[in-house]
């Protein structure tokens, strides 16, 4: 592939990206515009505003599924890293 070639292809997979993150973005907004006008007209704005904003109400202490993937998922990038010390020590 040439230079042109492969600038030509990625200047189409961005613009197919930044139309897909457009779509989505307004897909996000015309919902949840729904559901603030929703939640307002029978009382539960507050409520409703703090499960989008936090995955939970407040007081709730339980943490929501990505908050458990994302510690897991901090916790095995340490373990890896910890493996790999201890690897380079061994070999050594």
């Amino acid at each position: 592939m040439t230079d042109a070639e492969i600038i030509a292809v990625l200047e189409s997979r961005l613009a197919a990206a930044v139309k897909s993150r457009d779509w989505t973005q307004e897909w996000y907004s015309v919902r949840l515009e729904r559901l603030k006008d929703l939640m307002k007209e029978h009382g539960i704005w507050d409520k409703g505003a703090a499960i989008i904003a936090n995955a939970s109400l407040p007081g709730d202490q339980g943490n929501d599924y990505w908050q458990q993937l994302n510690m897991m998922r901090h916790r095995a990038e340490r373990a890896e890293k910890k493996v790999a010390e201890l690897q380079k020590l061994h070999s050594t």
